[in-house]
């Protein structure tokens, strides 16, 4: 039985959602192996006490300094470009803290890279560590039957996504009669905010009601002029859907609060992903364009507006005539939520490489 040590420090949600738990899920199903989790820091005389150890970010300081016989193999898990562009909100802190450096120094030294990221992403990895476990969904999606009356756009931002949001302040040049028959939802609403404490070295989370969440609504509901005034004045609130006396459904925009997610669940028929075309978005692993992909409402899979992959289409100058075409091409009457199941099948490199 191999013994494996995962680290976990629940900041990544990639890291959690397409490892983590799809190995605690098979653990369970099978004895090949047993996982111990840890969060924090580790010692390193506890490493020696595993076959393997499988990590994301910094969790791991310098590999090198683990010697002996009883050395694990260390698994090493990134999704995205270690290098910010300028206009990353955090490329700042990068940089004063050298962490792409870092980051390059772990995915050298380690054992194996394991990564969801796309072919890009893993040419570049290979440039530092030529053992790269790329892990693709080929399933695992439910198959949806709905009516097809109403479109819904989904906008599903990180925290780091202004300026991509930005791009979708043409919105307010969409005529008001294109919201009477289309919803867009943002995914993912939080009054929360993390703030990083540099004498703690850790996130603390605060509740601001002028966060960047705040932003990307103000910023997709043209200052909330396509939302009536009872909901407009509602949602300055910030209160749970559930207590909002009107129909929201009728609504043209429906904040999607964080904490009423389900995991890997979609909201909408048409992902809307506007994305700056710079090398970081280029290379980055997006779960939310590879959900969308990979769901079928109807026979369709969900439509993808992403400026990355469709290099013609430009949100910022021609959004209007470019929602209204994907807005015919699919159709549906209600917000729905379409689940994921566990794809083991994607997960056999890695299996593979453990089991070995």
């Amino acid at each position: 039985m191999k013994k494996i040590l995962i680290i976990n420090n629940n900041y990544n949600k990639g890291y959690i959602n397409n490892v983590v738990k799809p190995l605690i899920k098979l653990q369970e199903k099978r004895n090949t192996f047993h996982i111990t989790i840890k969060s924090g820091s580790v010692e390193y005389s506890d490493y020696s006490k595993y076959d393997y150890v499988v990590f994301e970010g910094l969790s791991v300081g310098c590999i090198g300094q683990v010697e002996g016989q009883n050395k694990p193999e260390f698994i090493y898990y990134v999704d995205e470009w270690w290098q910010l562009p300028k206009s990353h909100p955090l490329h700042k802190k990068y940089n004063e803290n050298n962490i792409h450096n870092k980051i390059k120094s772990i995915i050298t030294s380690s054992d194996a890279i394991v990564t969801y990221g796309n072919d890009l992403l893993v040419e570049e990895i290979k440039k530092l560590n030529k053992n790269v476990i790329q892990i693709k969904r080929v399933d695992g999606y439910t198959n949806i039957k709905l009516d097809t009356k109403q479109p819904v756009f989904g906008v599903v931002p990180t925290e780091n996504d202004l300026l991509n949001i930005k791009q979708l302040s043409k919105l307010d040049s969409l005529p008001n009669t294109f919201w009477k028959n289309v919803k867009i939802v943002l995914v993912g609403f939080t009054t929360i905010s993390s703030v990083y404490n540099k004498v703690e070295r850790c996130f603390i989370d605060v509740v601001n009601y002028n966060n960047i969440w705040v932003e990307y609504e103000r910023i997709i509901t043209n200052n909330y002029k396509i939302c009536s005034e009872e909901y407009k004045e509602f949602l300055h609130k910030f209160l749970p859907n559930d207590k909002y006396k009107g129909d929201i459904n009728i609504e043209p925009y429906k904040r999607i609060w964080k904490n009423e997610i389900d995991d890997d669940t979609i909201y909408y028929n048409i992902l809307l992903k506007p994305l700056i075309k710079n090398k970081y978005n280029q290379l980055s692993y997006d779960i939310e364009s590879d959900m969308a992909k990979n769901t079928i409402i109807d026979g369709k899979y969900v439509q993808v507006l992403n400026t990355i992959d469709y290099p013609k289409l430009n949100i910022e100058k021609n959004i209007k005539n470019n929602m209204l075409k994907m807005a015919l091409e699919c159709r549906q009457s209600v917000i729905f939520p379409a689940k994921k199941k566990i794809n083991y099948r994607a997960l056999k490199t890695l299996l593979e490489y453990l089991k070995k």
